[in-house]
């Protein structure tokens, strides 16, 4: 009598289950439908070409080009006035504007090239390429300027995409960075940097390098399919990384070394070489509620000296390898009872979730709406849906030969 009752009891809890896993399958059917029509719209040969501007051949063959455009206020025949595409006067509520612009940079130099600038500029709908070969080059750079807004632009084929340092209170919003031949983004020494919604892919090194900054934020942005790291941050202080989806790169998702106070949730971090890796100084940094899963050689590296925390002390994060290594575990609630070890290192996760966090990717760039992805391949929900079922069986009969 008392076996039958448990007998019910588990046969609920795997139909329960079993029906949640469901769920979360036609939730991932639809994210890849969103994935593959990103990557369709974003292929190495096709480019999103402003208004005014034809594209006709492979890769770039556009009409209505534009000469570069340098400003250095500090520099003579390079001030605002001297820019002839200019409108607007440069204040909050009437910032200068530069749009709807096609620059080939001809192999030399950076496509708009922007220094010393304290006034509010707009740069919008502009496509730039073939930017020159050295190290700040890139199809826009920007250096020591403060309060600039890059959207819904294209930096393509340069040497980098987009090129930042010594600013404060500038945004990138909206823009495609791909194919470029070296960096997607690369930033040192900047504060109040906000990246929100780019198309960061296809780039031969790594997506996005920020490096040595303080209080950014890094949101919405699709960074995938880069040859090296999608992301690398080095050297940070409160910079918050979240909402992002980080797949399909051909080293580390996100590699974070020496820094302190930082912390990345809700994203996904999926199908890269290697998922997530701390190294150095880094410390008191927090990593949960993320998707961490199907990276080839290892979800996570903790090879840092300091102490990280892989939750928050309520919610850690879902680990696609969890069962692999903690094949026993029993449930308590959400979450499973065992510590997820990162790499055996001193750190681990004390709370990770049974199932895959569902995650709002805000991908402007695609569409105005939200799209709800957990971004889990259905056979890994399949596989752990049955994985859970069996544990909470396994563990209820021991109990239960315990009890007698």
């Amino acid at each position: 009598m008392v076996y039958s009752r448990i007998h019910n009891k588990l046969t609920l809890s795997l139909v329960i289950i079993l029906f949640i896993g469901v769920m979360f399958v036609n939730i991932d059917e639809s994210s890849d439908k969103i994935e593959n029509q990103f990557l369709r719209n974003n292929k190495k040969d096709s480019i999103l070409v402003p208004m005014g501007a034809t594209s006709t051949n492979n890769p770039l063959n556009l009409t209505g080009y534009h000469n570069k455009i340098y400003i250095d206020p500090l520099k003579e025949n390079k001030n605002f006035g001297d820019c002839d595409d200019l409108s607007g006067r440069g204040t909050l509520n009437n910032p200068y504007i530069l749009e709807n612009l096609v620059i080939d940079s001809n192999g030399e130099g950076s496509g708009i090239y922007i220094e010393n600038v304290q006034k509010y500029l707009i740069i919008r709908n502009c496509t730039i390429f073939n930017s020159g070969h050295f190290y700040q080059d890139a199809g826009i750079t920007i250096i020591r300027s403060n309060y600039v807004k890059i959207i819904q632009c294209n930096t393509v084929y340069n040497h980098k995409g987009i090129f930042s340092a010594h600013t404060k209170y500038n945004q990138i919003i909206n823009c495609n960075i791909t194919n470029n031949r070296n960096f997607g983004w690369d930033s040192y020494n900047n504060q109040f940097l906000e990246l929100i919604g780019n198309n960061v892919s296809f780039n031969a090194e790594i997506g996005l390098y920020y490096y040595r900054s303080y209080d950014g934020l890094v949101k919405y942005n699709y960074i995938a399919n880069n040859q090296a790291n999608g992301m690398n941050l080095y050297e940070m202080t409160n910079t918050v990384v979240h909402h992002n989806m980080i797949i399909n790169n051909g080293e580390i998702g996100l590699r974070i070394g020496d820094m302190m106070n930082n912390t990345a949730h809700h994203n996904n971090i999926s199908r890269n070489a290697k998922g997530i890796e701390l190294w150095g100084s880094t410390s008191e940094n927090h990593i949960y509620a993320n998707n961490i899963f199907d990276n080839e050689l290892g979800q996570a590296i903790d090879r840092s000296r300091g102490s990280n925390y892989w939750d928050n002390g309520t919610h850690g994060n879902y680990w696609g390898d969890y069962l692999v290594y903690n094949p026993y575990s029993d449930i308590n609630g959400s979450f499973w009872q065992s510590p997820y070890k990162v790499n055996h290192s001193k750190n681990a996760d004390i709370w990770p979730s049974i199932l895959p966090f569902e995650i709002n990717f805000d991908f402007n760039y695609i569409a105005p709406q939200q799209k709800s992805i957990t971004g889990t391949p259905s056979i890994l929900l399949i596989f752990t849906t049955l994985g859970i079922s069996v544990i909470v069986i396994t563990n209820q009969k021991k109990k239960q030969l315990r009890n007698r």
